[in-house]
């Protein structure tokens, strides 16, 4: 893959993942969202995937909250 090209994947990863680690300042909420300790990169993309499919499970299109 040319360099550009994985330049520009990674900073629409970046772009992705700063749409929930912008949260981690906001203490009440993270306090929600998280578990102690780290996860790592597998561990991470499964609990994504949960995330996202638990959010699709909950979603009520064209209503908030």
């Amino acid at each position: 893959m040319p360099e550009n090209v994985c330049i520009f994947l990674a900073l629409l990863r970046a772009g992705t993942c700063m749409g929930c680690h912008q949260n981690m300042t906001g203490k009440k909420l993270w306090e929600k969202v998280s578990e102690k300790g780290k996860l790592d990169t597998k561990q991470h993309l499964e609990m994504m995937n949960k995330m996202i499919k638990y959010m699709a499970e909950k979603a009520q299109k064209g209503k908030d909250g």
